[in-house]
């Protein structure tokens, strides 16, 4: 499924959404930004790929409205137990993105193909640890540090 709206394109397949900022999005301060904004967070909500791929191609620079965009995204994924992956940044948003040290949060990568692999190699360890903590604790045990959590 592939969506483009005024200030956003959003895709999702079976492992990821895609999320890309249109260089259209100046500020958040528009109404128009927001309401799309409002409906990008319920099609995350309700997506059926938990991890979530964020493409900043399309953008030449952002600034702190843009940073706090991000968290809310990576705090909703991490909510749905996924992975947000960061990429195609141009080399200003880069910078913007290590000086705010939101390269120590989330992985930030070249392409969006090494995002996918990067979503679903955290995917499979997740996973692997999971089944670690299985093995070595016991299944009751383990869902109920889960529930705890």
């Amino acid at each position: 499924m592939m969506r483009t709206t005024n200030f956003f394109q959003l895709e999702e397949n079976d492992q990821a959404a895609v999320i890309s900022p249109l260089e259209s999005v100046k500020s958040f301060a528009d109404e128009e930004v927001r309401s799309e904004w409002g409906e990008l967070i319920d099609l995350i909500e309700s997506a059926h790929a938990k991890n979530l791929i964020l493409d900043l191609g399309r953008l030449s620079f952002f600034g702190s409205t843009m940073l706090e965009w991000i968290v809310v995204l990576g705090k909703k994924v991490r909510e749905q137990q996924g992975t947000m992956v960061i990429c195609n940044c141009r080399p200003a948003t880069l910078d913007v993105l290590h000086i705010a040290k939101f390269d120590t949060l989330w992985p930030i990568v070249k392409t969006r193909e090494d995002a996918l692999e990067r979503a679903f190699e955290l995917e499979r360890s997740a996973v692997g640890y999971y089944t670690a903590l299985k093995e070595v604790l016991g299944e009751s045990e383990v869902l109920d540090g889960i529930i705890q959590a």
